[in-house]
């Protein structure tokens, strides 16, 4: 489905369009957890919420006139990625996120 953006939303998503590689419009977070955390459990609690909560799948498709685009099906499937340290993930953390067909919700689990 997709439903038209509303003024404030045109709004942010021409900004981002136009700001510099710092963008203030999404907002990335790291948190360490301990190591008695069991990740498949999270992963699987994730992967129900998603479809308790199908537009954590939603995205802005920018074809022609950006538009908010709910999924038609709700597949999510939370991977764990490996990582020998954080170290490891920290070079690729927080990068430039787009708006365009990517979905809003993301959430990586990392064993380290």
């Amino acid at each position: 489905m997709q439903y038209p953006l509303n003024q404030s939303q045109l709004g942010i998503y021409y900004a981002s369009q136009l700001a510099d590689a710092d963008s203030n419009y999404t907002i990335s977070c790291l948190f360490t957890l301990p190591k008695t955390i069991h990740l498949e459990r999270l992963a699987n609690a994730l992967e129900q919420a998603v479809l308790v909560h199908p537009h954590l799948l939603d995205n802005v498709n920018a074809d022609a006139n950006p538009v908010w685009e709910t999924p038609a099906k709700v597949e999510y499937t939370q991977t764990i990625m490996e990582a020998k340290d954080i170290a490891d993930k920290m070079s690729t953390f927080g990068p430039d996120l787009t708006f365009d067909g990517e979905r809003l919700f993301r959430f990586d689990l990392i064993r380290t």
